[in-house]
């Protein structure tokens, strides 16, 4: 039995899809950054992820959950395909508006408003990657 093909683009992309094995690694950091990034990016803002502003202190200073630098500071970290946001433990009582705190979400929970952001430019590094595969 013979089979007809166009021999050369079938070895073109096997060498693409064993490329793909090494862009993991990469496209997992870069999302990192750019979540990293957001997190910077809202806290300079003094809003929550979706861009409503966190409610002022009872003594009314500024910047708001600035105190310290500690949760402004998060450790965001990422391992193959995932990426983590780590903030100081008392994040949480923040993000719920725990003991008749006001809540100031953090992070985003639910729909994220972060993965059109992160979507776009991990879509733009990967076109790239396989343009210039191609070229």
């Amino acid at each position: 039995m013979s089979i007809k093909g166009d021999w050369g683009r079938l070895q073109s992309m096997i060498r693409e899809l064993r490329g793909v094995s090494g862009l993991m690694e990469p496209v997992t950091k870069l999302a990192r950054e750019r979540v990293r990034h957001l997190y910077g990016a809202d806290f300079a803002g003094q809003h929550d992820p979706w861009g409503n502003r966190w409610a002022p202190t009872k003594s009314g200073g500024s910047p708001v959950l600035y105190k310290t630098g500690r949760l402004a500071m998060a450790n965001i970290s990422y391992s193959r395909g995932s990426v983590r946001v780590l903030p100081p433990y008392y994040w949480i009582f923040l993000q719920s508006g725990a003991n008749h705190m006001p809540q100031r979400a953090v992070l985003p929970f639910g729909a994220s408003p972060w993965l059109t952001d992160v979507g776009r430019v991990l879509r733009t590094y990967i076109e790239s990657y396989f343009a210039s595969a191609d070229g």
